[in-house]
């Protein structure tokens, strides 16, 4: 774990988290990064560079009612030997004061994307890209979710085009020009 004393926290503005973070806080965010983040990296490890920032700067948001006093935003990178082998993690955590423990804030996640994570992630949106071209060329075919081979939901009418993952694992929709050509639209994968 010495290698989490790389991890910078900070800055803070407001006095509630200049007295918040002492040496038991940096120790209990080392910690959880240790047991929840580092298992999932998949190369050896050379340096860490991270930072745990407040998700709020002001004073006035530090009140003892306030909701979100306790969030904070962790981007951290860990490095390997090669300049494609990092893996890195942007989540929010909550601190809990009363048990001076961090949990992942329910909109995020801890999924921290390794080379051979972004590695299987092109080569899904490459295979759902495929799917596109050959419904768009008219081949038939069933199309199957890269991800967890459900079946596609398609939709291509003369103006529009839509393919989802009945198990949310991506969308894709865009519209056509008068040619059937794309215009504008986006691909939407979600996190495992």
């Amino acid at each position: 774990m010495t290698a989490l004393h790389a991890l910078k926290f900070g800055p803070f503005s407001t006095v509630y988290h200049e007295q918040l973070v002492t040496d038991a806080f940096k120790e209990s965010a080392r910690r959880f990064v240790a047991t929840k983040i580092l298992p999932q990296v998949d190369h050896d490890i050379i340096e860490i560079d991270g930072t745990l920032t407040p998700r709020v700067t002001d004073d006035l948001n530090c009140g003892p009612n306030s909701a979100v006093k306790n969030c904070f935003k962790l981007d951290i990178r860990f490095f390997g030997q090669n300049a494609t082998d990092y893996s890195e993690l942007k989540a929010e955590l909550w601190y809990r004061p009363d048990s001076g423990t961090f949990q992942v804030a329910t909109r995020s996640s801890l999924y921290v994307w390794t080379p051979s994570r972004r590695e299987e992630r092109l080569s899904q949106k490459a295979a759902i890209q495929r799917i596109v071209d050959s419904v768009l060329q008219h081949e038939p075919s069933t199309a199957v979710c890269p991800v967890c081979f459900a079946n596609v939901s398609l939709t291509s009418t003369p103006d529009y085009f839509h393919a989802a993952c009945p198990n949310k694992c991506f969308r894709y929709n865009f519209e056509k020009d008068k040619n059937g050509r794309r215009l504008h639209g986006r691909l939407s994968m979600f996190l495992p």
